[in-house]
């Protein structure tokens, strides 16, 4: 069977020709700005406090005479996540001598999900979807913020690129499903706003279920093998510490640490690649660009992490900004919007069921049929959600299970046929109480205010429609029948999605333009969902992280 990179044209087209780069410049990219200050110095200060925090820092010095090893190579890749061995193997490809260098054990994952458009499992599915109309759909969320470059290469080739992963994960017996691919009977796409479209996406709990592996490694495993056996060289257990550059201001490879604790330089004739995931890890950064998660006592709350983690990988929230200051030590510049993070309610089934919601003081505050990332964020934006906390609750009463049987919720693993069970809905610090006065004083809120947000709702679902926040009637259920029940869901903190400046095709942007042989990929790049992170496609990170990855590693690996 014809490839299908052949089938596609794929490297013989617009990628790597610069198609996309002659329009990006004009969408933000790598257009030069005129600053008052260096990007050091920009870059070093918080936002809110006048630079009290200096999260920066410079770089370490090391001796010339400290440095016991030299390599060389065309292409250094910093970080063996998934976009880091993405570009990788697509160095590898182009031809590149690559190396790929990693501070941990072995490779980490960050998720189960990748988002694409067109892949041959998709269409042998039936599941045919517009790139244009997906595309206007996912920036109305996130407006003028992101840089819609991306999103559009991403809706253009995200297909053929991940057929290429999953060739690569095929060849290695790694499994990786699709959870569903119908909408449920009865359900019109062009009107539901609660939507995960149905074969936009691959996970690999397929592969997890049948073969005991643990989640998505057997993937990244997949991915070392084949970048090794094209003759890529694979260090663990060795930080990139800085990068190097030449008196033009070109990055020209590294200096790193190596297992044993010497130091090496890897000098990379065509460029590096930083892969070094988002900056959860760095309180100091946090404090600095995050003081709204600090103040809300978001830091420490975490639904995923333990998810993750597994006695394959490293422990914890690791990654730690080094790849975002390595690039502004070169000249890099970190986006200005807003920085965007990844949240998860503590209790997911609290925001895959789209059950009646309050914030911390007891108001109904949005539509919760927006999927699972919505409500989590309209409770952590609440005013009151500094004082009381950014969490909010989902009301139902003792007919719960049988509403949600009525509803057949779209969640990411299709469609759910019941809700959550009574032990969990009665465990603290969800409450249970007979009255809705008893169940607001167990929340914690004012009586009346609570006791008023349900009897408009039940006016609403009395008339048939939600004027409020337009959730579709079918999501109407009163709330009337003893016992009540209140579900807290904290906003938890996995990772920062916000970086530096980069141009479409992945060079690490400055002052005045393009840094020379420096590109990034993963979590390391700015401006790719603006303020929020949302997840009716699920998977977007992983999903950029695919493409990026993919993108970084042909365009540096063709430098001249």
């Amino acid at each position: 069977m014809e490839s299908t990179m052949d089938r596609r044209s794929f490297l013989k087209g617009s990628v790597l020709a610069g198609a996309v780069a002659s329009t990006g410049m004009l969408l933000g990219g790598c257009a030069p700005k005129k600053e008052s200050e260096s990007a050091v110095e920009k870059n070093g200060k918080s936002a809110g406090d006048g630079g009290a925090v200096d999260w920066l820092g410079a770089p370490q010095t090391i001796d010339e005479g400290d440095i016991a090893e030299t390599l060389e190579c065309d292409v250094l890749v910093i970080g063996g996540g998934l976009s880091g061995l993405c570009a990788l193997n697509a160095a590898v490809e182009e031809g590149a001598n690559a190396i790929l260098i990693e501070k941990h054990s072995c490779s980490r994952y960050g998720g189960i999900f990748h988002s694409a458009i067109g892949y041959e499992k998709q269409v042998e599915a039936g599941v045919t979807l517009d790139p244009e109309e997906v595309l206007n759909n996912e920036l109305v969320k996130y407006g003028p913020l992101c840089d819609t470059s991306f999103w559009a290469t991403w809706a253009h080739e995200s297909g053929a690129i991940m057929d290429w992963l999953l060739e690569k994960a095929e060849a290695n017996g790694v499994v990786i499903g699709m959870p569903f691919t119908q909408y449920p009977e009865g359900v019109d796409p062009s009107k539901e706003p609660y939507i995960t479209i149905p074969g936009s996406f691959t996970t690999g709990w397929d592969h997890f279920i049948e073969e005991g592996k643990e989640r998505e490694k057997y993937l990244l495993d997949a991915l070392t093998s084949e970048a090794v056996k094209s003759g890529a060289q694979v260090k663990y257990n060795t930080p990139g510490l800085y990068l190097e550059q030449t008196d033009n201001g070109a990055v020209g490879g590294a200096v790193a640490q190596a297992e044993d604790g010497s130091y090496l330089r890897i000098k990379a004739a065509k460029g590096v690649i930083v892969c070094t995931g988002d900056f959860a890890g760095n309180e100091d950064m946090c404090t600095a660009l995050l003081p709204e998660t600090i103040a809300k006592d978001m830091y420490d709350c975490n639904a995923y992490t333990s998810y993750m983690e597994s006695d394959e990988q490293p422990k914890g929230r690791l990654d730690t900004g080094d790849g975002h200051k390595m690039c502004i030590w070169a000249g890099g510049v970190m986006e200005d919007n807003p920085v965007a993070t990844m949240g998860w309610p503590s209790v997911a089934e609290a925001g895959l069921l789209p059950y009646m919601g309050v914030n911390s003081i007891g108001e109904r505050v949005a539509n919760e049929a927006k999927g699972v990332l919505v409500p989590v964020g309209i409770a952590y934006d609440q005013p009151c959600a500094a004082e009381k906390g950014a969490h909010f609750w989902k009301i139902v009463d003792a007919n719960y299970a049988q509403q949600t049987a009525d509803m057949k919720p779209i969640c990411m693993f299709g469609v759910m046929e019941s809700g959550l069970d009574e032990e969990t809905m009665s465990k603290s610090p969800n409450v249970k109480a007979d009255t809705i006065e008893e169940l607001a004083s167990e929340m914690e809120v004012d009586p009346e205010v609570l006791k008023a947000s349900i009897d408009r709702y039940n006016e609403m679902v009395a008339q048939g429609f939600d004027s409020d926040f337009a959730k579709p009637s079918r999501y109407l259920y009163p709330i009337e029948t003893a016992p009540f029940y209140a579900i807290r869901a904290q906003q938890s903190f996995i990772h920062t999605m916000s970086g530096v400046l980069c141009s479409p095709d992945l060079e690490v942007c400055g002052s005045n333009g393009a840094i020379p042989g420096l590109y990034a990929a993963g979590n390391v790049v700015g401006r790719r969902f603006g303020n929020h992170y949302e997840a009716s496609l699920p998977g977007m990170s992983n999903a950029f992280a695919i493409v990026h990855g993919y993108l970084a590693g042909k365009h540096c690996a063709a430098r001249r």
